[in-house]
């Protein structure tokens, strides 16, 4: 028990002193810029696909589950509104950090521990840099950034799903179908999915 109370204080402050060094100047925009490209355009070919091949196959089985079930109730009308809150509030924000987990956070681990085996951070702090600065909170900035982007494509994804299988079996044009889909958001809705997919990509870096 007193390994996980250890474990969970490193990790806590870990990301107290992510945070506080995010907001600490020098502010490393070049390695922020540079981990975005990293993080997001790199891994963008890889979220679409396993969006194309998830997202849009979570998004069309969701809808034939949602209908056989709306059906009985003569409530077919709202299955675009239940996709629509489903994707961007959950599983949107929830499936794409697994997949960015997968191909970041391993990433992440395998450049850092052999920039540490060839002695390259040594390097860098010989040289009075700060290391965790320079490495880690640019990754941890990038992530966090990055992943709010990428949730639209599985979200958009997840829609797409949803609007074949609906024109599959009722013939629901795509314009009433998206209409229906966001006629129970305001902006208020999505402060909710944007700061847990910043959460998420906050912790993607420091829990690998």
């Amino acid at each position: 028990m007193s390994n996980v109370f250890e474990t969970a204080g490193r990790v806590i402050l870990f990301g107290l002193r992510a945070a506080i060094d995010s907001c600490r100047p020098p502010l490393e925009g070049a390695q922020i810029v540079r981990q975005l490209a990293e993080v997001g355009s790199k891994s963008l070919t890889l979220v679409i696909a396993s969006v194309i091949a998830s997202g849009f196959a979570l998004g069309a089985v969701m809808a034939l589950h949602t209908r056989s079930t709306l059906v009985t109730f003569g409530a077919t009308a709202v299955i675009p509104t239940v996709q629509a809150l489903a994707f961007i509030l959950e599983i949107g924000p929830l499936v794409t950090g697994l997949l960015v987990a997968a191909r970041v956070g391993s990433g992440i681990g395998a450049v850092l521990a052999n920039m540490r085996a060839t002695e390259q951070i040594d390097g860098i702090e010989s040289l009075s840099i700060d290391s965790f600065k320079f490495l880690v909170v640019p990754r941890i900035v990038a992530c966090t950034l990055a992943l709010s982007i990428l949730t639209l494509f599985m979200d958009f994804s997840g829609l797409l799903g949803g609007l074949f299988s609906e024109y599959a079996t009722s013939r629901l044009s795509p314009q009433l179908y998206f209409f229906r889909a966001f006629s129970a958001f305001d902006w208020s809705n999505f402060w909710s999915p944007t700061f847990k997919t910043c959460v998420f990509g906050f912790t993607r870096c420091f829990v690998v």
